[in-house]
C-alpha cells in the first residue's frame, strides 16, 4: 500500500474504486490519530476521537458492485459471506455505539485509537496508519 496519494488524489486515469476507498479509510484512521494529538497538546481533555472498522456488515451497500457480475451476484454475495466473518447491522453499529456512549472510553482514557468489532482496540493491519507525518499532512 502506498498510503494516501495527495499529488493525484482525482486522477482519472488511474482510479480504481479500491484505492479511493481504502485511502479514506486510511485518512479517517489518520485524522483521529493527528485530531487527538493536537487536542491533547492543547490541553483539551474531555473530547474523545477514535476511529473504527464496524466489520464486515451483511446490508445491500454492495449491491451496486454485485450488479457487475450479472447472474453470478447471488452465488457470490453467498459465498463471500461463507468465507468471512459477518455481522448483522446491530452487531456493526455496536462499536460506533460503544465508542459515542460508554463511559469506560473515557475511564480508559481512549484517544486516538483504532478500534475493531465488536468494541476492542485493535491495530489497522496496513503501516501507514502510524505515519505520524502522513497524519500532519
Amino acid at each position: 500500500p502506498e498510503g494516501i496519494r495527495f499529488d493525484n488524489i482525482n486522477d482519472k486515469k488511474s482510479y480504481n474504486e479500491w484505492t479511493a476507498y481504502g485511502q479514506s479509510k486510511l485518512a479517517n484512521i489518520l485524522f483521529a490519530k493527528e485530531l487527538a494529538a493536537r487536542l491533547e497538546a492543547r490541553g483539551i481533555r474531555n473530547i474523545y476521537v477514535n476511529s473504527l472498522h464496524p466489520g464486515i456488515i451483511q446490508t445491500e451497500l454492495n449491491r451496486h458492485q454485485l450488479a457487475k457480475l450479472g447472474v453470478f451476484a447471488g452465488p457470490a454475495k453467498a459465498l463471500f459471506y461463507a468465507l468471512n466473518k459477518t455481522l448483522t447491522e446491530d452487531e456493526g453499529a455496536s462499536t460506533s455505539l460503544y465508542l459515542a456512549t460508554d463511559p469506560e472510553v473515557e475511564q480508559r482514557g481512549y484517544r486516538g485509537r483504532y478500534f475493531v468489532p465488536v468494541a476492542q482496540v485493535g491495530a489497522p493491519e496496513i503501516p501507514q496508519a502510524e505515519d505520524a507525518m502522513l497524519a500532519r499532512r
